[in-house]
């Protein structure tokens, strides 16, 4: 096979963005129509059963989209092998959770019809983790064009059949059905592809010692990345188990949807970044290693405004789509959103270290707020309170933030880390204040946008000569 060529960071970035947000948008407006149509409850299930397989997705996938993107980022001689390995390695992960998984659905599941629905979630697995695989491919290659397209078509397919379903009659377990079907259709047209129009051919990895090798250093890949997505997934997993109100439980899903939703922005930025970072590091390359850092504090220092616009705006959105018995996800939202930044910092501090080969490290790092929210929510918000669940959350994500900016002064020795400390400070101080009542009005949030950028100026956390760089570095990623 020759060498395939790469296109630009630039473009790489608004593909997997534009997959990522399209997919979101679609699932979002798709949504709207469920909850629109079925009961609370039955909401409640259908969130449960996405959060359930998707919250052990990334140990399906065993680390290979990292593992392709830093390998195939660094040199692509001897592809060929090392992508027959990866789809043998990501075939027997994947056959081996889901089997797990339809266990504990039959173990915890004794209404039929729950069980069916949950069943056809988890049985998508297979198909969904073949799909990604042949898109992890392509983002190691750097060549990622197509898939956005490829996502806006298929979802945009399986919303509307779903929605004619609803209107025609159907309910939850036709509507899990169709998303095992429209999953299974595409995996079958991303393979074809591959092999067809790529021209890569499919087959199994059979060399013992070099799938062992393969799997030891998928491990930490694997977790680190797992951990990630577990980390937005598992909250309405565990809230359905502390809360028996069917209703909020739906509630709560919905809120954990719009947050994740928040996300997308930041995992498409750490998965194109990735093969970029792995090639800075092997060359050194400053330009490459000084703009990560600059885009993390930017990030937390964005970090206000995105949640007072968030608050200002979601509460009364999501009651005006969904309807007025949905005003208690637009509270809860409001509560989730001062975690977006600190835990997109979170993000690209796990990505920076996969890319160092310093993978034990971003274990560490992905972990420990995902521990620390499960601990929260069976603990202190352990009565079932919404509220409490959401702030598990919140303050997982500050821990998260602050252990992954320690890491990296400690082991990459990267740059700046007072600031970080002092934006993350700063975004905490602000958080909390602004549960007061004074600030729960326009003025009130409009004095402390005022206050929160004159003390960005004071302290210089962000300056001019910061932005410059980041335009640089964007000039000659968008030139290729």
């Amino acid at each position: 096979m020759n060498t395939v060529p790469r296109s630009g960071l630039a473009s790489n970035v608004s593909a997997i963005l534009a997959t990522y947000l399209s997919g979101r948008i679609i699932r979002f407006v798709y949504l709207i129509f469920v909850a629109r149509l079925l009961p609370p409850e039955e909401v409640g299930i259908y969130i449960y059963g996405v959060a359930l397989y998707l919250a052990f997705f990334g140990v399906s996938q065993f680390g290979q989209q990292g593992i392709l993107s830093t390998r195939i980022g660094r040199s692509q001689l001897g592809i060929l092998n090392l992508l027959a390995h990866s789809f043998t390695v990501r075939i027997l992960a994947t056959t081996i959770v889901t089997t797990m998984l339809l266990i504990f659905a039959v173990a915890t599941e004794p209404e039929p019809r729950t069980l069916v629905a949950v069943v056809s979630f988890v049985l998508t697995l297979i198909p969904r983790s073949i799909v990604l695989w042949v898109r992890n491919c392509y983002v190691a290659l750097e060549q990622t064009a197509w898939i956005p397209r490829w996502e806006m078509a298929f979802r945009t397919a399986e919303a509307t059949a779903g929605i004619l379903i609803l209107y025609g009659g159907g309910g939850l377990v036709e509507i899990c059905i169709l998303h095992l079907f429209f999953w299974t259709i595409e995996a079958g047209a991303a393979l074809r592809r591959l092999t067809v129009q790529a021209r890569i051919p499919l087959k199994f990895g059979r060399n013992a010692r070099y799938l062992v090798k393969l799997v030891r250093q998928s491990v930490y890949f694997m977790l680190s990345l797992w951990l990630v997505d577990f980390f937005l997934i598992i909250g309405p997993v565990i809230f359905r188990r502390l809360q028996t109100d069917g209703a909020l439980v739906g509630f709560f899903g919905v809120a954990m949807q719009f947050f994740t939703t928040f996300m997308v922005v930041f995992i498409a930025l750490g998965d194109a970044l990735l093969p970029k970072l792995s090639r800075s590091f092997k060359q050194s390359s400053m330009s490459g290693l000084r703009a990560v850092p600059l885009m993390m504090r930017l990030i937390l220092v964005a970090g206000v405004p995105l949640a007072l616009i968030a608050n200002t705006m979601l509460p009364p959105f999501i009651e005006f789509l969904l309807g007025e018995r949905y005003s208690e996800t637009g509270v809860i939202i409001a509560h989730l959103t001062w975690s977006v930044a600190p835990f997109a910092f979170v993000i690209l501090a796990m990505q920076s270290l996969n890319s160092a080969r310093k993978p034990q490290a971003a274990v560490v790092v992905a972990a420990l707020p995902a521990i620390i929210q499960v601990g929260l929510m069976l603990t202190w918000a352990g009565d079932g309170d919404p509220l409490r669940a959401a702030w598990s959350i919140v303050i997982a994500s500050y821990a998260g933030a602050a252990i992954s900016a320690v890491t990296l002064k400690l082991l990459l020795d990267q740059k700046g880390f007072g600031q970080n400390i002092s934006a993350l400070v700063l975004l905490m101080v602000v958080s909390q204040i602004m549960q007061l009542d004074f600030f729960a009005n326009g003025i009130g949030r409009l004095v402390m946008a005022v206050a929160y950028t004159a003390a960005i100026i004071v302290t210089r956390l962000i300056t001019v000569e910061d932005l410059k760089v980041l335009g640089s570095v964007h000039s000659k990623s968008a030139g290729g």
